[in-house]
């Protein structure tokens, strides 16, 4: 079986992660899997404030000037606020890319 590498270097994390998705691999297995990982992540690993921003910024496809003026926060706290997220998804979807090929399918979880 082929292993997948996946950068984790937190600048790189979304990039990775839609190269992954997007990509026409023959392990649709591991791209389910990730995805699995990243909604779990979203929901139950990250503070409300990065989740909302995560949603807002990937998701509804809002810039960070628009969310931030939503929220009533400087751009500034929703860069670092997102950056945050990031790390932490990062550091959470290793233990789900390394681990990940030990699941039979996705009802193990």
């Amino acid at each position: 079986m082929r292993k997948t590498r996946v950068s984790l270097d937190v600048h790189q994390v979304d990039v990775e992660l839609l190269r992954m998705f997007n990509s026409p691999s023959n392990d649709d297995r591991l791209r389910r899997i990730a995805k699995l990982a990243l909604v779990d992540i979203i929901k139950s690993e990250l503070s409300e404030k990065q989740r909302k921003y995560i949603i807002l910024y990937y998701y509804k496809g809002l810039k960070i000037d628009e969310i931030a003026k939503q929220s009533g926060v400087n751009k500034s706290t929703v860069s670092r606020t997102l950056s945050r997220a990031r790390a932490n998804i990062a550091r959470r979807m290793k233990y789900y890319i390394e681990f990940g090929n030990r699941f039979s399918d996705e009802e193990d979880w």
